[in-house]
């Protein structure tokens, strides 16, 4: 599996990585995922590349996370992808169905050994993953 690469920033946000950087530093330069040579040019990778994409495990974990990020009908060119958007949460086990579905719909997930999910204040959700894939045990919250 190859998907987009997922960076935490300082404040624990979440980015997607495209052409090897995720954002701007105070300075104006770009904040670049993974390890930047300063004295090559434009801070690529020692393979020549910018650093745009994760594979094997890291690969199955962001592609989960932006899987669950998206809401059904966003994406343009599949508007079947994604979890549906929910006003009010009157039923978790309906959410959680979503969830477990797309979960194990991902490629080189092979079951879930764990799930944990929450609701707060009729609006927030939030769930806790541990899925076994062709590549080990992964856990990721959402």
């Amino acid at each position: 599996m190859r998907t987009r690469k997922l960076v935490k920033d300082e404040n624990n946000k979440i980015h997607l990585v495209w052409f090897g950087s995720y954002g701007k530093n105070q300075n104006g330069t770009a904040k670049f995922a993974g390890t930047v040579d300063v004295s090559k040019p434009y801070g690529y990778e020692d393979n020549g590349k910018h650093e745009n994409y994760s594979t094997l495990a890291e690969g199955i974990r962001d592609d989960l996370i932006q899987r669950l990020s998206l809401i059904k009908g966003e994406l343009w060119y599949n508007i079947k992808l994604g979890i549906p958007l929910f006003n009010k949460i009157k039923k978790k086990g309906l959410i959680d169905s979503y969830i477990i579905k797309e979960v194990l719909s991902c490629p080189d997930v092979t079951n879930i050994v764990k799930f944990k999910s929450y609701v707060q204040n009729d609006r927030n959700y939030s769930c806790e993953i541990l899925v076994n894939t062709t590549y080990g045990e992964i856990k990721f919250s959402i």
